[in-house]
């Protein structure tokens, strides 16, 4: 059907003039393309061409099209292809150039438009179309373009001044191209809202970039020598998302805390940053926070309770050390907190406040002595590997709670009062454990892990647990297990 409905709309187009396919509005038939250019018979009628044909038969000069100047689409499928253009049409919107190189002169004598084994696209009007336009290197075929990409061109080094004269821009993209510098220039674009410039060379922000009121989304991840952001980013109002991941940033601006309207922020292995500013707690609607493997971040701002917006919040492997703050419960909309893989001894006991808490992991945090009570809005803990603290606080009103993760906490002694919600217990490996708090409330229990447990003196009563699916009490001691109480109808997996 799709082909029947091509070759119908062919038809229809090919009976506009039967007699001068240059007065048809389409081409695409090799050897009318070819006798269009070759003979110059290109008219004003022509919105649509497509070349394809061997790059031995190009006998055509790009002048050919200085006569299409309604073209609105061109298409080129020619390997090998490399041809200067000095003409390419006012109207133009659509240009699709695989396996060559078109060079445009009008206006800007050694402009590039490069395409290597990738497509490369000019939309006007579709201004968030991904992988739009592959782009130039220091001329413009297109008055205003909406989207520039540039990426994967390992070539370009540097991006013109002409640059800023692009009024209607909103969204440059150059992720893993050869670009270190960015233009002065980049401050004038006043429509611009996406800036990705990812895996790049590039080693600082001009601070123009600052002047970017309407940007939406500043992304220079893996941009491993950036280690300079513009001195001034307060202005910036509209930023709502920034990943500044893996970069060699050290210090973020003054005025940062300016940044209202902020909701993600990404500096996971930022390694040179060794603060953040006193200020930080301004960004208000901040929602997820990623400072994960920041070895040299030794502490929080006194202002970061006041990130009230915040919901996600991942600073695992930072090797902190010092206390978490004690007004920590005003993250009041805190629901996702990664601590694993830290140094500090203890959790603050205002933890209990975070009322909108589900997910917590504190995994390797070796140092740790005691958890306090947790929120009742808890719905998982992983302290897998916490290898110092001994007792945990009785958490029998968190009654959300349906996951624990204890593996491995070898000084843990004895494990109190559980939720009735609890439908997964792990506690493999727990090699000082000793003692378990009545388990015959708990009616959800589904699973439950003891192995190696070589201490424990006595397993409570479990002929209640009529949920229980997988019991695992390997390496336990031989008495232990010969005075155990199980309704083993019900268990389906059971390990001793």
């Amino acid at each position: 059907m799709h082909d029947q409905l091509r070759d119908m709309g062919r038809r229809i187009v090919q009976l506009e003039n039967v007699d001068d396919p240059g007065s048809c509005s389409r081409l695409w038939d090799r050897e009318e393309v070819f006798d269009v250019l070759t003979n110059h018979k290109g008219t004003s009628k022509i919105r649509g061409l497509i070349l394809r044909w061997d790059v031995r038969r190009l006998g055509w000069e790009s002048k050919a099209f200085k006569q299409l100047t309604n073209l609105r689409l061109l298409y080129i499928n020619i390997p090998s292809l490399n041809i200067i253009f000095n003409y390419l049409p006012s109207e133009l919107v659509y240009l699709n150039c695989t396996q060559g190189t078109l060079r445009y002169t009008q206006g800007y004598p050694y402009g590039t438009l490069r395409a290597r084994k990738y497509t490369s696209r000019y939309i006007k009007g579709y201004p968030y179309q991904k992988h739009a336009a592959r782009y130039i290197e220091k001329g413009y075929p297109f008055e205003m373009p909406d989207v520039i990409d540039l990426s994967d061109c390992n070539t370009l080094k540097m991006l013109p001044e002409q640059l800023g004269s692009l009024k209607s821009l909103t969204e440059l993209l150059i992720n893993s191209s050869g670009i270190v510098q960015l233009p002065i220039s980049m401050g004038n674009l006043t429509s611009l809202k996406i800036l990705c410039s990812s895996s790049t060379m590039v080693r600082r922000l001009p601070d123009s970039l600052g002047l970017l009121e309407n940007l939406v989304m500043l992304n220079v991840d893996d941009c491993e020598v950036l280690n300079r952001f513009p001195t001034s980013m307060g202005t910036m109002k509209s930023l709502c998302h920034l990943n500044m991941r893996r970069t060699a940033i050290a210090m973020l601006p003054d005025d940062f805390g300016l940044l209202y309207n902020l909701e993600m922020l990404n500096m996971q292995e930022c390694r040179h940053l060794n603060a953040l500013p006193e200020n930080f707690g301004g960004v208000t609607s901040l929602r997820t926070l990623n400072v994960q493997f920041n070895i040299n971040l030794k502490r929080l701002p006194s202002t970061f309770s006041g990130c009230c917006s915040l919901e996600e919040l991942d600073a695992s492997g930072c090797n902190w050390q010092m206390m978490i703050p004690d007004d920590f419960e005003k993250l009041s909309s805190l629901k996702f907190l990664c601590l694993h893989g830290n140094n500090f001894h203890g959790l603050p006991c205002s933890m209990r406040g975070l009322s909108q808490l589900e997910l917590m992991t504190i995994h390797n945090c070796e140092q740790l002595l005691a958890i306090p009570e947790l929120p009742p809005s808890l719905n998982s803990l992983n302290a897998d590997g916490c290898t110092s603290w001994r007792t945990i606080a009785k958490q029998s009103h968190a009654t959300k709670l349906k996951h624990l993760d204890f593996r491995n906490c070898r000084d843990l002694v004895t494990i109190q009062d559980l939720p009735t919600s609890l439908k997964t217990l792990h506690a493999s490996n727990c090699i000082s454990l000793q003692t378990i708090a009545n388990l015959s409330d708990l009616y959800q229990l589904e699973e439950l892990y003891l192995t190696k447990c070589k201490s424990l003196t006595e397993i409570p009563d479990l002929s209640a647990l009529k949920s229980l699916r997988y019991l695992s009490l390997r390496g336990c001691r031989p008495h232990v297990l010969q005075g155990l109480s199980l309704a083993k109808e019900n268990v389906r997996h059971y390990f001793s």
